[in-house]
């Protein structure tokens, strides 16, 4: 399908930790190995940078120059800026990934330009997204075709979900577009995938 028809995933977390930036790797290599076409992360996170980490990249440019263009984004600039950890897999790396010490801002007043823009330019984008404010989160959602959100069954993971959801919802985003994924699931835990599915009602699990 990501031959065919553009697609954009969102990973949004409920907790650090949860996994979302390891998801958000193995989603967009698998991507782009079933395709045989180059897919992008795109990493949101502004605190830490875990694609980078976990990638092993050194960027100059990130996904905050995309965000701080002046005027129309186009696929070129998404295309120039993204750095290619390898021939199918490339990234649009966080602000702490290109200095860590003084990460420049992101300008989400232009994350829809840059969210047409990535479609344009690569046919299948996770955008990792762990530590952003839930107005951003709702727009990412609204912008891809699913989102997911990771969490580990836990009471706090599962409280924050709820609210995560409540707030999402308020935003008019609908449940059939999230996709809960409960992360390093042991069948032993105190909590069961019944408890969970209880707690978090009609979100796909």
């Amino acid at each position: 399908a990501a031959a065919c028809v553009p697609q954009c995933a969102a990973g949004l977390s409920a907790s650090g930790g949860s996994g979302a930036s390891s998801l958000a790797v193995t989603c967009a290599s698998e991507a782009s190995d079933l395709a045989r076409q180059p897919a992008l992360i795109v990493d949101l996170d502004s605190a830490y940078g875990s694609i980078g980490t976990l990638l092993g990249i050194d960027p100059s440019y990130g996904i905050a120059d995309v965000l701080s263009k002046i005027g129309p984004i186009d696929p070129e600039l998404v295309r120039y800026t993204a750095m290619a950890h390898s021939e199918l897999l490339h990234v649009l790396a966080s602000p702490a990934s290109v200095s860590f010490s003084e990460p420049p801002p992101l300008s989400f007043e232009n994350l829809d330009g840059a969210l047409t823009a990535i479609k344009q330019a690569y046919s299948f984008t996770v955008v990792d997204a762990p530590r952003v404010p839930m107005s951003v989160a709702a727009r990412l959602a609204e912008g891809s075709r699913a989102t997911l959100i990771v969490f580990q069954i836990d009471v706090v993971d599962i409280r924050t979900m709820r609210s995560m959801l409540a707030a999402l919802g308020e935003r008019r985003v609908a449940h059939e577009r999230l996709i809960a994924v409960a992360n390093r699931y042991h069948k032993r835990g105190a909590l069961s995938l019944s408890d969970v599915r209880d707690a978090l009602g009609d979100v796909p699990l």
